[in-house]
C-alpha cells in the first residue's frame, strides 16, 4: 500500500470539515432535546391547567382505540 502525502493545506481542510460536521450533528440534538422539552412541558401545563379533572385521570376519550 502506498501513502499519499498530504499537504497542510489538505489536512487543514479535512480537520476543518470534520469538526464543522461534529458541530452540525451537536447542533442536530440540541435541537431535538429542547423540542422533546417543550413538549414536555406544554403537556404538563395543558394537564395542570385544561384538564377539566386537574390532571388526576386523563382525559375522555371519544372513540375507543382498538
Amino acid at each position: 500500500m502506498i501513502k499519499k502525502k498530504i499537504s497542510k493545506e489538505e489536512k487543514q481542510r479535512l480537520a476543518l470539515k470534520r469538526v464543522m460536521g461534529n458541530s452540525f450533528k451537536q447542533q442536530q440534538i440540541d435541537k431535538r432535546e429542547m423540542a422533546e422539552r417543550t413538549t414536555d412541558d406544554l403537556m404538563n401545563w395543558n394537564k395542570e391547567n385544561l384538564s377539566p379533572n386537574g390532571g388526576k385521570k386523563p382525559f375522555k376519550k371519544l372513540k375507543k382505540d382498538y
